[in-house]
C-alpha cells in the first residue's frame, strides 16, 4: 500500500521513529514502499543514523586487545617515520579534495557530545536538510554563511570546520548498501537556497535558515 506525497517528509521521518525506534532495514523497506517518492531521503537519514550509531563509544578492550592494538600503533607510528622520511626526500602532492576533506556534520557533533538531530532542532533545520547537508547533498557555495556560522557555534568549532565537512562529492554512506536493490546513485548536489525555499517550511522557518545577521 503506498501513500500520497502530500505528508511532509519530516512527518513521514517522525512516523517511521514512532513506529520502529529507528531507522532499521525493516523500517526502510516498508516506509519506501508507502512513500516510494521519498525513497532516498529515507536511504539518507538512515545512512546519518547509521554513522552515529557506528560512532558510538566502544566496548572496553581486554588485556589481549589492549596489547594488540599497542602493537600494531608502535608498527604503524614506525612506518609512518620512515614515509615521511621518504616523502621529504622525495615531495609528492596530496591530492587536494583528500586534504581538506575533514570530519562530517555527524562526527563534529559527536566530538561535541551531542546527536545530529539535537543540532539541526537548534539551529533550527528539519532532519531531512540536515541529514541532507551531512551527505554533502548540497552545493556548498549556496549554504548562507550565517548558516555556517550557527552550525559552528552549535558544535563548538571553526566555522572552517563546518565547512570542510561538505567538501567532495556527495554520498550515501556504504555501510547503508544493504538496504538499496540496487547500486546506489549519488543525485547531483542541489542549491540549498532554492530546496529552502521549494520547501514545505514555513515563511519564518525558511527566513531562519536564510537572512543575515
Amino acid at each position: 500500500m503506498t501513500h500520497s506525497s502530500l505528508l511532509p517528509l519530516e512527518e513521514v521521518l517522525d512516523m517511521l521513529l514512532d513506529e520502529y525506534s529507528a531507522p532499521s532495514r525493516e523500517a526502510i523497506a516498508a516506509y519506501s514502499c508507502r512513500f516510494p517518492e521519498y525513497r532516498a531521503d529515507l536511504l539518507r537519514f538512515a545512512a546519518t543514523w547509521a554513522e552515529e550509531e557506528n560512532l558510538r563509544e566502544p566496548a572496553p578492550l581486554n588485556n589481549a586487545q589492549r596489547n594488540t592494538l599497542e602493537a600494531r600503533a608502535q608498527s604503524f607510528l614506525q612506518n609512518a617515520l620512515y614515509d615521511d622520511r621518504a616523502s621529504a626526500a622525495s615531495p609528492i602532492a596530496v591530492s587536494g579534495s583528500a586534504a581538506s576533506r575533514g570530519q562530517s556534520l555527524v562526527q563534529l557533533a559527536q566530538s561535541a557530545g551531542r546527536k545530529l538531530h539535537d543540532v539541526a532542532r537548534e539551529v533550527g533545520m528539519p532532519l531531512p536538510f540536515i541529514s541532507e547537508l551531512n551527505g554533502r547533498g548540497f552545493k556548498p557555495e549556496t549554504i548562507p554563511d550565517r548558516l555556517v556560522r550557527r552550525l559552528a557555534s552549535v558544535l563548538g568549532v571553526a566555522p572552517s570546520r563546518v565547512t570542510a565537512s561538505w567538501a567532495g562529492p556527495p554520498t550515501i554512506q556504504p555501510s547503508m548498501g544493504f538496504l538499496a536493490t540496487s547500486k546506489p546513485i549519488s543525485r547531483p548536489q542541489r542549491d540549498f537556497v532554492a530546496a529552502v525555499n521549494e520547501s514545505d517550511m514555513s515563511p519564518d522557518e525558511k527566513a531562519a535558515l536564510l537572512d543575515d545577521d
